[in-house]
């Protein structure tokens, strides 16, 4: 009985994951999936589309070299520090308060 639920259970997963596939490759939306230090573990076509870079270019890279311009990086660190520390309804505030400027 085990062996059955096992291989259902491998089947809904296999299932899951070709699906997730599926979302991946057709959003019409930039995705990168990265690891907790922000490293690019995966992107789909858009991210190519959008942003330039391949797959074999952007894995492995810092999110943020590849889509935060230069000028803007000390920014994006300081936002990033404080959401990372616990404080982020300060990150949320500021991020709107710049919108309104």
């Amino acid at each position: 009985m085990e062996k059955n639920t096992f291989n259902r259970t491998g089947k809904k997963h296999l299932k899951d994951v070709e699906m997730l596939e599926q979302v991946l490759n057709n959003a019409q939306v930039a995705i990168a999936i990265t690891d907790s230090n922000l490293k690019i573990e995966r992107i789909n076509p858009e991210f190519t589309l959008i942003f330039g870079y391949t797959a074999e270019e952007a894995t492995g890279n810092f999110i943020y070299n590849l889509i935060i311009p230069e000028e803007l990086r000390d920014e994006w660190d300081r936002l990033i520090g404080n959401w990372r520390r616990g404080n982020e309804s300060n990150s949320r505030q500021y991020a709107v308060g710049r919108m309104d400027d």
